[in-house]
């Protein structure tokens, strides 16, 4: 894992300026990334998530339980995780010719959403367990031979 501190300090912010979103993470370009409708609420969920993370590992560090290093270090592990997603997130944005057409897609966010919508863990045994049981996988996801996790969800809410 990577240092924890700098994960600790690692902030997302997605600002709406006339009509248009940016999302923009510490370390990166001060410019940020266009954001796509589609991916509007999933990322503010994602930052949401992770400064909620943030301060149960502020609370761990405080704390004298016989658990709190194992708990605080599964949660930077996860908080490693969704920094890595919004920068790769960034990354899929940057490489794209039009990152706000509604045809773009971010296999690393969908396989976070696939991971936490229907699985709700991150680990190996979770990847096995949405492979095996919907047929996704990240690299399934990167060529577009999966199942896109929006549909999905919209098909989920209809029932």
């Amino acid at each position: 894992m990577h240092d924890a501190r700098k994960i600790l300090k690692a902030k997302g912010t997605i600002e709406d300026v006339d009509g248009e979103c940016c999302l923009k993470v510490t370390g990166r370009s001060r410019k940020g990334c266009l954001v796509a409708s589609q991916y509007r609420l999933p990322l503010y969920a994602l930052n949401k998530k992770f400064g909620i993370y943030r301060k149960v590992v502020e609370h761990l560090y405080a704390s004298s339980s016989d658990g709190a290093a194992h708990m605080r270090n599964s949660y930077l592990s996860v908080m490693e995780y969704l920094h890595d997603v919004r920068i790769a997130f960034m990354d899929d944005a940057g490489g794209s010719p039009d990152p706000l057409h509604g045809d773009f897609r971010s296999a690393a966010v969908d396989y976070y959403l696939w991971l936490d919508h229907t699985i709700a863990f991150f680990n190996d045994e979770s990847r096995q367990a949405l492979e095996t049981s919907h047929g996704v996988t990240f690299d399934g996801l990167r060529n577009g031979v999966c199942p896109d996790i929006l549909v999905f969800r919209a098909w989920c809410i209809i029932l």
